[in-house]
């Protein structure tokens, strides 16, 4: 079986800060505008403020780097073959190769893939791949305070990552996209 790179992301553990979004855009030098992690927001039901007896939403945020996907949609519909799946999972964008299409960034099922508008290249998450291969963390897993972000190989059913996924039941987003992501989600709504 070979390697394959992912992350279990425990949405009950995200609280909303951000600090991901600010700190993949420092790392990966992310121009202004965009972002290559994003955190998005949801309003569930409603709930009563105890103290003072007001209705107020209950909110819950959801970590959403690339899904690394074993079968990337964005690959297969890049006419360049400027988006490559590495050997340990990372699926990447060459941006020597890239042409600025844009059909990448329409096929996605999950919203990842973002246009450089200066650049006119598409980019997106690669797990921060120049730390993974001195042997660091995505920084994104580095600096979550409630350690909702939790990186690791998922790909074998005896690593850790894996062995905590089954445990926890998390699940990959949209799987019936047909695209097997390598990010699993534990308590999301």
């Amino acid at each position: 079986m070979k390697k394959q790179f992912g992350f279990m992301i425990d949405a009950r553990r995200c609280v909303g800060c951000r600090t991901c979004m600010a700190a993949c855009k420092m790392e990966n030098r992310v121009p202004d505008g965009v972002f290559r992690m994003r955190v998005l927001n949801q309003e569930g039901k409603i709930y009563y403020d105890r103290p003072t007896g007001e209705k107020a939403p209950e909110l819950s945020w959801t970590p959403t780097p690339c899904m690394h996907c074993n079968e990337p949609a964005c690959a297969k519909v890049c006419p360049v073959d400027a988006i490559l799946k590495r050997d340990d999972g990372i699926v990447y964008i060459d941006q020597n190769k890239c042409i600025g299409c844009e059909k990448c960034v329409t096929e996605c099922p999950y919203g990842v893939p973002f246009m450089m508008n200066q650049y006119k290249k598409a980019d997106k998450c690669d797990m921060c791949r120049h730390r993974v291969d001195v042997g660091n963390l995505p920084i994104c897993a580095v600096v979550c305070p409630s350690r909702a972000i939790t990186f690791g190989e998922v790909g074998s059913p005896d690593s850790d990552l894996a062995k905590a996924i089954k445990k926890s039941g998390a699940k990959q987003m949209f799987p019936e996209a047909g695209t097997n992501p390598s990010v699993y989600y534990k308590n999301l709504k």
